[in-house]
């Protein structure tokens, strides 16, 4: 016997005919919400015609359907039906919280994520077909990857200055020195990933908890060290790193490649965890990535390849660059101050990797592939130090004065950039029992699901996360702005990396609001309502 009207309705949807979600009618006024479960369901069976069960069993509808629009199966006074959809997941059970109404006293998307988010699925949900899932799952990934490529290899060959010469396809197989710095490089930083302690990630939702390794300032200041005093036996070894930069990048991206296809080998193969998900295209799975948290030899694959490779060249590049820079042109401040502030930048890193890979959403949430983990031995040393290399055939310009004063400008922005960071650490590690700015925090509390059931957290809305959501990405693309400002004369090369990073920034914000949503519901849309801002206070 079924326990309500809703509980039969919702029974015989997903035994008999597995059809259709229905849409929830925001336009209702809120007291047909406030009993929900005492509701009746409205649902014309002349729109839930059994399908055909070969085309049904071959394609399988997600509970998410087009572009996360249909989000829940809910029970509404004259609810209308959706045009047919594909065979839903059976064995589930919805929690139908209607406790909670928007802003305006209907249930809000915020309400639709939140109540979606106690969606218990034994199949997750897949994407249905058409003209946007052919863009999005065949053409991005394509475009990116060849995209990405193409345009790092032409900034390379532009970056050269005067002295370029024509294009040679060849630079992009890299050459004999390339191919041994690249390798010794991997190994090197392949080996330390067995020296440290652990750190632990957050659980996911299937159980897995990531593992890291620690050490990552040791690592740094030692592989630094080392670097430098290479130049005593080799002291060209800076001038031989400049000449064969572009093969650099390009060894360093066939090695990225050659871990994102072993990658989508073993997610397909040799999973660490049963997770299951729903199946993409192929192009898209490779580049998306399929596994979470996967471990190759014992360690954490997102870790090897952007925590140490990627950011190893975010070491060596500035370094090598401003040596050659020096035996060119000699001292100059625009240049040395680039130097500076990417240098800081690094140690920044380095120093705070621990809370990179445990508490980032793009590293906790965004799953091992060619996009995290193949893209990043090229993208890091090719497009996000270009401009360090740019400068060395075009030195900046700018006065000694205008030089430091951006440099103060760029300090400024790290401590208040290290600021915001601490303030959501400490308020994490002491549970909220901290001050923040002199005062008690205030907070919102949130429940979110796991596998071993719900859980409790507080969402800060003191300090700077108060003032604005995404302080973080504001503060680093102002520090990115401080280290390139010093070349603004050559136009927008010298900016290549804040149109990068900024693209990347508003598209990450735009994920981890809706990943956000999804965790944590009626929480965060409070959230939202009390810090309307996202980057800028008063303005966007």
């Amino acid at each position: 016997m079924c326990s309500s009207e809703v509980d039969c309705a919702i029974e015989e949807f997903s035994g008999k005919r597995a059809k259709d979600l229905v849409r929830l009618v925001e336009k209702s006024s809120s007291s047909k919400f406030k009993d929900m479960e005492k509701e009746r369901m409205c649902m014309k069976t002349s729109g839930l015609h059994p399908s055909n069960p070969v085309k049904a069993q071959q394609e399988k509808q997600s509970c998410e359907g087009r572009f996360q629009g249909r989000k829940l199966l809910c029970a509404v006074r004259k609810a209308r039906p959706l045009p047919p959809s594909r065979g839903l997941a059976k064995n589930f059970k919805v929690n139908f919280n209607t406790s909670d109404e928007g802003a305006f006293g209907r249930p809000s998307p915020f309400h639709v994520l939140s109540t979606y988010s106690n969606l218990k699925m034994t199949v997750l949900p897949a994407p249905e077909k058409g003209l946007h899932y052919i863009f999005r799952y065949y053409a991005v990934p394509v475009l990116m990857m060849g995209g990405n490529i193409i345009i790092t290899f032409y900034c390379l060959w532009y970056g050269k200055g005067p002295d370029r010469g024509p294009f040679d396809p060849c630079v992009m197989m890299g050459n004999a020195f390339a191919w041994k710095f690249v390798g010794i490089l991997f190994i090197w930083c392949f080996l330390w990933m067995y020296i440290g302690g652990k750190v632990y990630g957050p659980v996911t939702d299937y159980g897995q908890i990531p593992e890291y390794t620690g050490g990552g300032f040791r690592f740094y200041f030692i592989t630094t060290a080392s670097y430098i005093l290479l130049h005593i036996p080799y002291p060209k070894l800076s001038w031989w790193f400049y000449e064969n930069f572009a093969q650099i990048v390009a060894a360093s991206h066939w090695c990225g490649l050659t871990i994102a296809v072993l990658l989508f080998i073993k997610g397909k193969v040799a999973r660490d965890y049963d997770e299951k998900i729903a199946p993409y295209p192929l192009i898209h799975e490779f580049y998306r990535g399929i596994e979470l948290h996967p471990h190759i030899f014992g360690f954490d694959a997102k870790q090897y390849t952007v925590a140490r490779v990627g950011m190893t060249y975010w070491s060596i590049v500035p370094l090598s660059c401003y040596f050659v820079s020096l035996d060119k042109w000699g001292y100059n401040a625009g240049f040395t101050v680039n130097f500076i502030l990417q240098t800081i930048y690094t140690v920044k890193f380095y120093f705070w990797e621990w809370e990179y890979m445990t508490q980032t959403l793009d590293n906790t949430l965004d799953r091992a592939g060619y996009y995290l983990c193949g893209a990043s031995p090229i993208s890091i040393p090719g497009l996000c130090l270009f401009s360090t290399f740019f400068m060395v055939a075009h030195p900046p310009l700018v006065s000694n004065f205008t030089a430091w004063l951006l440099f103060v400008m760029g300090i400024v922005f790290i401590i208040l950039e290290y600021q915001v960071d601490h303030q959501k650490t400490e308020f994490r590690r002491t549970d909220g029992k901290c001050l923040v700015w002199g005062k008690p925090p205030k907070y919102i509390e949130a429940e979110y699901e796991t596998s071993e059931g719900k859980k409790k957290s507080k969402l800060l809305i003191s300090g700077y996360w108060g003032k604005v959501r995404h302080i973080n990405y504001t503060f680093d693309i102002t520090i990115g702005l401080c280290t390139n400002m010093v070349g603004y004369h050559y136009g927008i090369w010298p900016f290549l990396y804040n149109i990068i990073m900024g693209s990347l920034h508003i598209h990450r914000l735009t994920r981890d609001e809706y990943k956000c949503m999804m965790k944590y519901g009626h929480a965060y849309e409070k959230y939202c309502r009390i810090v309307p801002y996202r980057l800028i206070p008063g303005v966007v």
